[in-house]
């Protein structure tokens, strides 16, 4: 996602940044995300937030470097998707395998069908959407790339539409049946696959100049929107119509977000202070690996016996070197392997 080289400037080495760097951006995602299952480790279960905004920008950004992957209009279909699988399954198979089948197979829920839980959807929902959303993606925006321009607002504001009806007429969560849990289940995958194409529309589009102070005013407006809704869900008031309401705003905050974090002004400012930099850097590289290990941590008996904050820090710091861990068993796999030579000659 994102391409950092030294560069000099006036004698200083700073980064240079491509468009959209999204190293803070991906950062406070994979933060999000995590916070999001520390219910066990705070007071009250509220703190623990928000995946919701975590998981749209997530697939926001992912929709955003697939249309800026220097090869995405060069490679064929099955060269690019092939790249894109050495990306994910190896890290998910490997974590899958030692950490959730050998070391302790109660952390997540067991599956017996192996089909299901080495190849799709597995364990990680995260994993299961993203490989189906590359492939629809990817042939929706080759297929008609003008198209996708051209009527882009009219698929970011109607797929949250359906959603948020689907959500909004389903029954409270005591009687809820399978029927009305595949429904939910089926809102969410609309969102998250809308809100990946408006991450590819947006970085197709012209580049735009915007204003950060304007950008910051309307993301301090959508945030403190969103967080009412949110305090209303809490506290059960008005039930379901609350909860459909945060799904358009998700998406929204997400875009917000984003396109402040990717601002030139910001980036400038954050990639100049190396203490902060570099360490948002290591999260960025190993967003996927943490995404995939936090689980185990999250859940670990050990940790859960920590009270918070320490157990907070210590699910975050465990969870980051898992993730460096992983991804430098997944780099030696991939070579011993040789995957890299054979999806090269596809």
């Amino acid at each position: 996602m994102t391409n950092l080289a030294p560069a000099n400037h006036s004698g200083n080495l700073t980064p240079t940044l491509r468009p959209y760097e999204t190293t803070i951006a991906l950062a406070l995602a994979i933060f999000l995300i995590m916070n999001s299952h520390l219910e066990n480790f705070y007071p009250r279960a509220w703190m623990a937030g928000d995946g919701l905004w975590g998981n749209t920008m997530f697939f926001f950004i992912a929709g955003l470097g697939v249309a800026l992957s220097p090869k995405f209009l060069s490679q064929t279909a099955r060269q690019w998707y092939s790249r894109r699988l050495i990306r994910v399954y190896p890290a998910t198979l490997i974590a899958t395998i030692i950490l959730y089948h050998f070391i302790d197979g109660n952390i997540v829920y067991p599956e017996s069908n192996w089909i299901r839980k080495y190849i799709w959807p597995t364990h990680f929902t995260f994993i299961g959407q993203i490989v189906l959303f590359y492939a629809l993606g990817f042939l929706i925006v080759r297929l008609h790339p003008k198209k996708i321009l051209s009527v882009g607002w009219p698929i970011v504001l109607s797929l949250p539409i359906i959603a948020m009806h689907i959500d909004a007429n389903l029954s409270v969560p005591e009687t809820e049946n399978m029927s009305s849990a595949h429904l939910k289940n089926l809102s969410h995958l609309l969102t998250y696959f809308q809100t990946f194409l408006l991450g590819v529309w947006f970085a197709l589009r012209k580049n735009k100049k915007t204003s950060l102070v304007k950008v910051a005013v309307i993301f301090a407006i959508i945030l403190i929107v969103y967080l009412a809704v949110k305090l209303m869900v809490v506290h059960s008031v008005s039930g379901s119509r609350a909860y459909s309401a945060l799904i358009p705003l998700s998406q929204i905050l997400a875009f917000v977000t984003v396109l402040m974090l990717t601002h030139p002004h910001i980036l400038h400012y954050v990639s100049n202070k190396k203490w902060i930099w570099k360490p948002l850097r290591i999260i960025s590289k190993h967003t996927l690996e943490l995404y995939i290990v936090h689980f185990y941590f999250v859940y670990n008996p050990t940790l859960l016996k920590l009270t918070s904050p320490l157990g907070i820090i210590a699910v975050f710091l465990f969870s980051l070197v898992g993730a460096i861990i992983l991804k430098f068993i997944t780099r030696v796999v991939i070579r011993l392997l040789r995957l890299q030579k054979i999806v090269a000659q596809i």
